[in-house]
């Protein structure tokens, strides 16, 4: 199951850099037991298994009753059973219950090394915004993610207030923080670090990261690699999307070009922005919907809309620095996805062609501006390159050839990438015209 096959791969990465022999059960009982149970506050809690059962809310078992209920789950363990109770992700007594997962009627013999495995494996859950977590079967985001959970219990320690038994919550928050080169810094890795939210009854809990975050840090740590995530749900009903490839050097290549167009010191000061605005209302669930997490998954709310309503207006004010990173996203995002960049220079030089038209209107008249309106609503290639001959009709020999290519290029589009360049002209043109 899949929670064994990564608490497996954490514990051969551990032997590894520690020089330690743990079996799953070894490292269960000795670290991983001391960490996650034995205190007051859970960083985990597991329906009906052994560390749950009997506890009333306000009373949490003291050291004696905890070694109890360590023992009993050993016993449990020993005599066979491979319920969800007793290993993580698995079938529960019932299959057809909705806290069932990873049901099977093929005849598989499970070692109890494996059960083990998979409550070490359980830890590492990334909880993103949308209610899903995802696995990620990489040796370093483990040893990264274990190095966190020290943090978290000495916070849920030293922090009265502070609500536990949101390990996959804060794994997420940790993840996105380690890997975020700008603000981590290694000799002072809580510096910058907030990931805490006080509710009005005064009780604290950690904010679920969202999965663009995640993904951005990751890209950092594997700019040239395929991560395969394993997106899931464990509650009262468990969900299951499955193992999706996250593209991570697609993800890069936006980060890329914004420093390309823009600057690097520009991109790490909007780098904030940018990450709210890519993928903005995007669940992971949604993000999943076509198999892979790249860079169709970062498609900013506001691209959707005008894909869909070509004639919805666009407001831009030039002295809103959100507003200003917005459309440089947006443009970046376009291009990412026409995967050409001198569509770019290209759309810049059609509008100043289209703006040197609207300037030969007679005086008081707004036909010609009305004209380029039109054109940029159009609901077709077909339709827009008919509105064009008019702007064509009163070109200059300079200004006819920048329209060659501009027509050669939007007949090499296909229809939906034809709409995210009109768009890409609608925002230049946008912000062409506040600049004037």
């Amino acid at each position: 199951m899949i929670a064994s096959t990564i608490g497996k791969t954490f514990l051969k990465a551990y032997n590894q850099k520690y020089e330690k022999d743990y079996s799953a059960k070894e490292f269960f009982e000795e670290v991983f037991f001391k960490i996650f149970y034995d205190d007051k506050k859970y960083l985990q809690w597991i329906t009906n298994s052994p560390f749950v059962q009997g506890i009333k809310k306000g009373h949490p078992p003291n050291a004696e009753q905890r070694a109890e209920k360590l023992q009993k789950l050993i016993a449990k363990i020993s005599d066979g059973a491979t319920d969800a109770s007793v290993a993580i992700g698995y079938s529960s007594t019932d299959v057809l219950a909705t806290t069932s997962g990873q049901v099977s009627n093929l005849a598989i013999n499970i070692d109890e090394q494996e059960i083990y495995a998979s409550w070490i494996g359980g830890g590492f859950g990334i909880g993103v915004k949308g209610g899903f977590s995802m696995y990620i079967n990489e040796p370093k985001v483990l040893m990264t993610l274990f190095e966190g959970w020290h943090y978290y219990r000495n916070f849920l320690q030293e922090m009265r207030r502070l609500r536990p038994n949101q390990i996959d919550t804060w794994n997420g928050q940790w993840l996105a923080h380690a890997y975020n080169k700008r603000f981590f810094i290694k000799n002072n890795p809580l510096s910058n670090f907030e990931p805490f939210n006080t509710k009005k009854d005064g009780v604290m809990e950690l904010e679920t990261q969202t999965w663009v975050k995640v993904v951005f840090g990751l890209s950092q740590v594997f700019p040239n690699s395929t991560v395969l995530a394993y997106v899931f749900s464990l509650g009262q009903t468990n969900k299951t999307v499955g193992f999706i490839p996250v593209v991570l050097p697609k993800v890069r290549k936006v980060i890329h070009l914004y420093k390309k167009l823009f600057g690097e010191n520009q991109y790490l000061k909007d780098a904030n922005t940018i990450e709210k605005i890519f993928g903005d209302k995007n669940s992971i669930y949604r993000a999943c919907e076509r198999g892979a997490i790249g860079i169709r998954a970062l498609e900013p709310k506001m691209i959707r809309d005008l894909m869909w309503q070509s004639d919805k207006k666009i407001n831009y004010k030039p002295d809103d620095e959100v507003q200003v990173v917005s459309f440089r996203t947006y443009i970046i995002w376009i291009l990412a996805m026409l995967n050409n960049e001198q569509l770019h220079q290209l759309s810049k030089d059609i509008v100043q062609l289209f703006l040197n038209y609207e300037s030969t209107s007679e005086r008081g008249k707004m036909t010609k501006t009305r004209a380029i309106e039109n054109l940029m609503k159009s609901k077709s290639a077909d339709s827009f390159l008919q509105e064009l001959l008019g702007v064509a009709e009163e070109a200059t020999a300079e200004e006819g050839l920048k329209l060659l290519e501009l027509i050669e290029q939007v007949n090499k589009l296909g229809n939906d990438n034809f709409k995210r360049f009109l768009i890409l002209l609608k925002l230049q043109y946008t912000i062409a015209k506040k600049q004037n």
